[in-house]
C-alpha cells in the first residue's frame, strides 16, 4: 500500500474510493482469500485484504459481489479469431494434417457476409469469459478491419506469415501497420517452423525486434512436426507436396524445430511459442536458457488428438507459461477458465 493511502480511514472519504467485496479472491501473488475484497482508487488496486479490514480502514462506496469470484482479467494470448465462422464445421480426423486440409477447404468457403458477425459474437463471448487481452493470429484483413470500427481488448494482432520456400517473395507490411490500432498493436509472426523459409524467418524476427514487439509461433504441436524435421518425411511432407512447396530450396535440419529455431536465432523473451506439445528435455532447458515464453492451448490439443503439453516441465525449469484457446475451427468455446480446467484435469 502506498504511503499517500495510510491516511484514508473512517471519518475522511477520498472522491473515487471503491471496496469490491466477495466470497473469493484470486490475488494472483498470493493464496486465494475468502470472504476478501479489493479496494480500488482511480481505477487502480490500493490493498487486497478480508473484507472486514478493508471496510475498517478506507471509508468509500462498497459493493459485495456475493457468491463470486473477483480475479484480473484474463489474457487470451493465442486465438485465431478469424476463423471464427468454422465454429461446429470440421471434427477431428485422428490426423492432425487431414484437419488442416479440411480447415484450409472450409476457410475458403466462408462467405463474407459470415465474417463480421461471427467475429461479433466471439468477441461478445471472450468477454462473457472475462478476456481483456488477446493475441489474436490471422493472415487475413477480416480482424483489423472490423477492429477500426471499436475494439474491447487490448493486445496484439499477429499477422501470420507462410512462405514455405525461400524463392517465394515476402513483402513484409511498413512501419505504419505496426503501429498502435483500435486498442491493439499489430505485429508479425511466422505460422510455423515447416511453413515459413529460414530466411523469411529472420526476416520477420528481426523487424518485430526492431519494432520492440513479440514474435508468435506454433511450435512442436503434433507427431507429424517432429517426423518431417528429423526425417523429411510424412504427413507434413505431402502436404507441402499437394500445396505445389516441395521440394525445398534449402536444406531441411535433421534436428526438432526449437533446436532449428534457436540455430536461427529466433529464441528471446519476446518469442511466443505456441503449443509445445511435443518437447524433449533438452528442448525444454533450450527454452528456459533463451527466455522464451510458452503458449498452451490444452483442449484445442486434445480435440486435434496431437497429445498434451507437460505443464509442469516447463514451470519447473522457470518458464513463463501462458494459455490461449486456438480458434473455434478446434475448440467449442473461446474460454480461458475451460482451459485451466483442462490442464487440472490432464496435468
Amino acid at each position: 500500500m502506498g504511503s499517500g493511502f495510510a491516511s484514508w480511514k473512517k471519518g475522511f472519504e477520498p472522491q473515487g474510493l471503491a471496496i469490491h467485496a466477495a466470497r473469493w479472491v484470486v490475488p494472483v501473488d498470493g493464496p486465494v482469500l475468502e470472504n476478501a475484497g479489493v479496494a480500488v482508487f482511480e481505477n487502480r488496486i490500493v490493498e487486497v485484504a478480508s473484507a472486514d479490514e478493508l471496510r475498517t480502514r478506507y471509508l468509500g462506496r462498497f459493493r459485495d459481489h456475493g457468491d463470486s469470484i473477483l480475479c484480473p482479467g484474463l489474457v487470451n494470448a493465442h486465438c485465431h479469431l478469424e476463423l471464427s465462422p468454422l465454429r461446429w464445421r470440421l471434427s477431428p480426423s485422428g490426423s492432425f494434417f487431414h484437419w488442416v486440409r479440411a480447415l484450409v477447404r472450409a476457410r475458403d468457403r466462408i462467405a463474407p457476409h459470415e465474417w463480421e458477425k461471427a467475429v461479433d459474437q466471439a468477441t461478445r463471448e471472450l468477454l462473457r469469459n472475462g478476456t481483456v487481452a488477446v493475441g489474436d493470429v490471422g493472415n487475413l484483413p477480416v480482424v483489423p478491419e472490423i477492429a477500426k470500427k471499436g475494439w474491447p481488448f487490448r493486445g496484439i494482432h499477429f499477422h501470420e506469415v507462410i512462405a514455405p520456400r525461400e524463392d517465394h517473395s515476402l513483402s513484409l507490411p511498413g512501419v505504419n501497420v505496426l503501429e498502435p490500432a483500435s486498442g491493439f498493436k499489430k505485429a508479425l509472426s511466422a505460422h510455423a517452423p515447416y511453413s515459413v523459409a529460414p530466411s523469411h524467418l529472420r526476416a520477420i524476427k528481426e523487424l518485430d525486434r526492431r519494432m520492440g514487439l513479440p514474435f508468435s509461433i506454433h511450435v512442436a504441436e503434433s507427431r507429424e512436426e517432429i517426423l518431417f524435421f528429423s526425417r523429411g518425411t510424412g504427413p507434413l511432407r505431402d502436404f507441402l507436396e499437394e500445396k505445389g512447396h516441395w521440394p525445398l530450396d534449402y536444406p531441411l535440419p535433421s534436428t526438432t524445430p526449437v533446436r532449428y529455431l534457436h540455430s536461427l536465432g529466433i529464441l528471446d523473451q519476446d518469442t511466443l511459442c505456441v503449443h509445445c506439445v511435443h518437447l524433449g528435455e533438452d528442448e525444454k532447458d533450450l527454452l528456459a536458457g533463451t527466455g522464451a515464453q510458452v503458449c498452451l492451448c490444452p483442449r484445442s490439443n486434445v480435440f486435434l488428438g496431437v497429445g498434451k503439453p507437460d505443464m509442469s516441465a516447463l514451470l519447473k525449469r522457470g518458464i513463463n507459461v501462458a494459455l490461449g484457446t486456438d480458434s473455434l475451427a478446434s475448440t467449442d468455446r473461446l474460454s480461458i477458465f475451460a482451459e485451466m480446467n483442462s490442464l487440472a484435469a490432464i496435468c
